[in-house]
């Protein structure tokens, strides 16, 4: 039952993508309707056991787009804490809304070594910086 309500959850092909009657993955993005720009991702692999829901389904969290290491080993703590929290219930939807939640808090760009180096070195907004300075000058006159 809960597979059905997976397929109607999520879009299949797109986001939901069966690889048997007890297996799929599940492509998580912070706003799957586009409705802002989405700067991470990760795809999670769900597989029921003979114990589901009495134990958890095996999984894994794959091909992660725009998150560095530690950010990745927070989510599958997240993980972990949802499915410790549902033994006993359905709780691949849970799983899957809570890798949503946190890829909605960390939706950020990830920068380029030069971007990085710009912002340690407090140049991240140059144009900004410049555009003050002309605004000082003119005032000046």
């Amino acid at each position: 039952m809960e597979l059905e309500a997976m397929t109607s959850l999520f879009v299949e092909g797109e986001e939901f993508d069966r690889i048997s009657d007890t297996e799929f993955t599940l492509k998580l993005k912070p706003y799957p309707q586009g409705e802002q720009e989405n700067h991470v991702g990760v795809t999670m692999r769900i597989a029921y056991t003979a114990e589901y829901p009495d134990a958890a389904p095996d999984w894994e969290l794959l091909d992660f787009i725009g998150m560095p290491e530690d950010k990745q080993g927070v989510v599958k703590e997240k993980v972990e804490e949802t499915v410790e929290a549902s033994l006993g219930m359905s709780m691949v939807y849970m799983m899957a809304e809570a890798v949503q939640e946190y890829l909605r808090d960390n939706n950020v760009k990830e920068l380029s070594m030069h971007e990085e180096m710009l912002k340690r070195a407090g140049l991240d907004e140059p144009e900004e910086e410049e555009g003050e300075e002309e605004e000082e000058e003119e005032e000046e006159e």
